[in-house]
């Protein structure tokens, strides 16, 4: 993360205000999802959905009149959308009036999850078996892609570590934790860098190891490059 954080530094000290962390993860995870969809595909019985659109859930603070809170959003469509884009969607949604699920540009779209929390149990229960079965229904509820965190609460340190196990009903997952510095070997030197630790579950019913794996190498890749952040200067 050490590149991605000083190119952030520089564009907070060039235009007075700071690129959300969240929104470059967003914009990394969904230009490596777009180039192999396959990776957030869901399972119905012997078939695959492969969906076009990478709609990315994920967690963010949002103030209320009972204190910041953390509030469900979706990004839809975050593969076609600049970092800024993302960026200024997210800052848009925290100032919205808080709702059950919300979905960045289409506060509607996402409210079906929080309306199926206040049914009765066994209707519930049988809402989310019915669910589960039906692609299209959760593509359109929570997304293809999920992101949780814990990184805006651990924040920056070389003392507390911690990474959430990533779990729940997304085909790709990712638990966030929060930056480290420590030290890394840059050519022949030993430097501090700075490292994200992260959990990731994939769907095994719909990718392989290796397509996993080939996965995990082009993300590091972005990661490493702080793809995208050169479009704001």
């Amino acid at each position: 993360m050490t590149e991605a954080q000083t190119m952030l530094h520089r564009s907070r000290e060039k235009k007075g205000e700071t690129t959300s962390f969240t929104a470059w993860l967003i914009k990394c995870i969904a230009q490596a999802v777009s180039e192999d969809k396959r990776v957030q595909a869901y399972r119905k019985g012997k078939h695959l959905f492969v969906f076009e659109d990478v709609d990315v859930a994920f967690v963010m603070d949002r103030a209320s009149d009972s204190g910041e809170m953390v509030a469900n959003a979706i990004m839809r469509k975050a593969d076609e959308k600049s970092l800024e884009t993302i960026h200024q969607e997210i800052r848009i949604a925290q100032q919205e009036k808080p709702v059950h699920g919300t979905s960045v540009g289409e506060s509607e779209e996402a409210r079906l999850a929080g309306r199926l929390q206040s049914l009765p149990g066994f209707v519930r229960r049988l809402g989310v078996w019915w669910y589960g079965r039906n692609p299209e229904l959760r593509k359109r509820a929570q997304g293809t892609v999920g992101i949780t965190s814990v990184g805006n609460i651990l924040g920056t340190s070389s003392s507390m570590w911690g990474c959430p196990i990533a779990t729940g009903m997304f085909p790709l997952m990712f638990g966030i934790s929060g930056i480290a510095r420590k030290p890394g070997i840059v050519g022949d030197q030993i430097l501090a860098r700075d490292y994200l630790s992260m959990s990731i579950m994939f769907d095994h019913y719909a990718v392989d190891g290796a397509e996993a794996a080939r996965f995990l190498k082009r993300l590091g890749e972005l990661f490493t490059c702080a793809y995208g952040i050169d479009r704001l200067d």
